[in-house]
């Protein structure tokens, strides 16, 4: 995995071994910072859940100012800080935390950010009540946002129909790698887990 463009474009970032983190693939990366460049100019941006810290690196190289990466394992949390000090880039933040006391200790600092990631483990958001508590952690994070800002949660698409001029997009968090069948049961909405 490598940082795609800007100040640092083509170092290869470090990440932890396993399948506990699944970071963004190359592809998909570079569309979504594509599609984010023109909001990426001296940006404060928040990566909650950041594992490897890719999407916080990716904004850093191409022009943000700073960025808060959030990351509870403190193991993964120095391959983080490794990766910031070999890529040379200035302005990220590391802290060795769950997301929901960053967030708490991100608003006392009174911090405001104009993009902020939200990419928990698909694994970890499976149960209702963590879905429950993410949703809650998604609406706290948003609260973090300086007006005009934007977050940005990854999800599995599991369904896609199209009628004329109407797409309906069915998404929930599963599992990296998963994949349903789309028919008549696994189409509708489940839990209300729709966008």
């Amino acid at each position: 995995m490598r940082i795609i463009a800007g100040q640092a474009k083509g170092l290869t970032l470090k990440s932890p071994p396993g399948h506990a983190t699944r970071p963004m693939d190359g592809r998909a990366r570079g569309a979504l910072f594509n599609i984010l460049m023109p909001r990426l100019e001296a940006a404060r941006v928040l990566d909650l859940y950041a594992g490897s810290g890719s999407l916080g690196l990716e904004a850093l190289s191409r022009g943000a100012e700073y960025c808060a990466f959030v990351e509870k394992s403190r193991r993964t949390c120095r391959l983080i800080e490794d990766n910031l000090e070999r890529s040379h880039l200035a302005g990220g933040e590391v802290l060795a935390m769950p997301s929901s006391l960053a967030i708490k200790t991100l608003e006392a600092r009174g911090q405001r950010f104009s993009l902020a990631f939200f990419d928990p483990p698909f694994p970890v958001s499976r149960g209702a009540e963590t879905r429950a508590g993410l949703v809650r952690e998604l609406s706290a994070a948003a609260a973090l946002l300086a007006p005009g800002g934007v977050t940005v949660w990854r999800l599995e698409q599991i369904d896609r129909r199209e009628y004329g001029r109407s797409l309906l997009v069915f998404l929930e968090p599963g599992k990296a790698g998963e994949s349903r069948e789309p028919d008549g049961a696994e189409s509708s909405p489940v839990d209300g887990e729709v966008a």
